[in-house]
This record gives C-alpha cells, structure tokens and sequence, in this order.
C-alpha cells in the first residue's frame, strides 16, 4: 500500500485498487490525475501482485499461493488507511477501482465488517463482478493445482506476472460467485458511476447490466460506456481502461474527467 499525498490541503482522499495480475504502480498515471485535481490517493496493493517494475521473487511465491482472505486483508488496511486518513482532514472518501480491485471492493462493502468510516461515492472501472462464461475456461486448469501458472493475456507494459496462477483465479471466481446474489443490496446505495468498454473481453455489460437491475441499484448506479482509440492505444485489450498507453492519450483524458467529475474533484492544478 502507498498514500499518495496531495501537494495542497486535499479535497477528498480516494482509494485506488488495481486488476487481476496488473501491477499497483499500473495505476500511478491514474493516481496523479486525482492527486493534481486535489485528492490524496491510498494505493492498494494486492498480495502476490509487484507493486514496481523489478521481479519480485516474494510477490510470485505470494501469487501462487494467493487466497481470497488476502485480498479481503489488503483491501479493508486500505480502507481503513484512507478512512482514517478522511476524518482527520474532514473530507470525503472515495473509491476508484478496476476490475479485480472493483469486485474485492463491492464484495467487501456487502460481506464485510462494516467500517467505522463509509465511502461517500465510488467509480468501478470494468468491474469483473459479472464475466463472460468463456472466461471461466481457464478454470480447466485446476487439475494441475493451485501454484501453477496459467499464460496472461494481460499487457505486457502493465502485468504483474508472466502467468496468472491458478489459486488467484480461484478467488476471484470464489467473489463473484459470491456476489450472484446479494442479501443486504441497500450497503450499495452510494453514488456510483461504472465504466467500461461494451465489447469488453472479461467483463459482460449485459449480465452487469442485469445484476444491478436485480439489486435494484438503478437509483445509485450508473453505468456508462468508454472506448479507447484504437489508433493511438499502445496495447490492445478493451479491458484495459486505466491509463494512457492503454487507452490513447484523448480517451484516458476523457475518463479521468469523468471520473473527476463523479468524485466531485476540481480542475488539474
């Protein structure tokens, strides 16, 4: 985990939570765009996950052997970071998560301990609370155990790990299929702005589209499509959404303003 200090008195402090397999420094591009429009950013790091560039030896041997504890672990240190970081300011806290770091944070605010400090809004990035079926094919893979090591299709300039291991996959299909049906839906009636790709490879708008039709969510969510330039975009997936390379310079431009705007943050400094 990192705190991100905002150069002048903040206006809010935002916990950042990164994907599946993608590095938590991934996201510093997105961090400093909140920073710059006046937030204080909590940097999540999820166990087994590289937080730079360097190999970590430690962070594979954490992969392999990742369960979804750790990740609840990881996430409520954030939260409680950022939460007591908000009260001492007397500012808003809020979320901006993608993929995975969205999915561990709505399983959290509905199956967790609640906190002493509730987020005030939110922005899910791609959540992968509703995927494809094809992408649990790579549940095949099980037979060979835990430790092994399935080849990534994430990005080579933002993942974390050649392979994505197979007990990491196994948590996070462990809090989907826990959030198929969630019994207390009114812990996320906060403002909420999701976006993502609709021809996203992992995550399926229509069945996100229906699971908060389900938990009549309509009142507080919104959720709002986002595509990268194709032209512009340094490495394909329409998955990814969270940084320039990804995305092109203008779309990322355009979402960091839309997420700006959700959270309440002012213009760049």
């Amino acid at each position: 985990m990192e705190v991100i200090e905002c150069a002048d008195r903040p206006r809010a402090v935002v916990m950042l939570a990164h994907g599946l397999n993608q590095r938590a420094s991934a996201l510093r591009p997105l961090a400093e765009a909140l920073r710059s429009r006046g937030a204080s950013v909590v940097l999540v790091a999820f166990r087994g996950h590289r937080i730079g560039d360097e190999v970590d030896a430690v962070s594979l041997e954490d992969w392999r052997q990742v369960t979804w504890d750790h990740w609840r672990e990881d996430w409520r240190e954030g939260a409680i970071t950022g939460g007591a970081l908000a009260a001492s300011l007397g500012v808003p806290l809020y979320f901006v998560g993608f993929s995975l770091g969205a999915l561990v944070h709505v399983h959290e605010l509905v199956a967790g301990e609640p906190l002493s400090r509730s987020f005030d809004a939110q922005v899910l990035l791609a959540p992968a609370i509703r995927v494809h079926a094809r992408s649990r094919l790579v549940r095949i893979f099980r037979f060979l155990g835990p430790r092994f090591l399935v080849p990534s299709l994430a990005p080579v300039p933002v993942r974390s790990h050649r392979g994505t291991s197979v007990a990491a996959y196994e948590a996070l299909f462990r809090y989907e299929a826990a959030l198929a049906g969630v019994e207390r839906p009114e812990r996320l009636h906060l403002p909420t702005l999701v976006l993502m790709d609709a021809r996203d490879e992992l995550v399926s708008v229509d069945g996100l589209r229906a699971w908060i039709a389900i938990h009549d969510l309509g009142a507080h969510w919104r959720l709002e499509s986002v595509e990268k330039d194709r032209a512009t975009a340094g490495y394909g997936p329409r998955h990814y959404i969270t940084d320039e390379v990804g995305m092109g310079p203008q779309p990322f431009h355009d979402l960091v303003e839309r997420v700006a705007a959700a959270l309440d943050l002012g213009q760049r400094a």
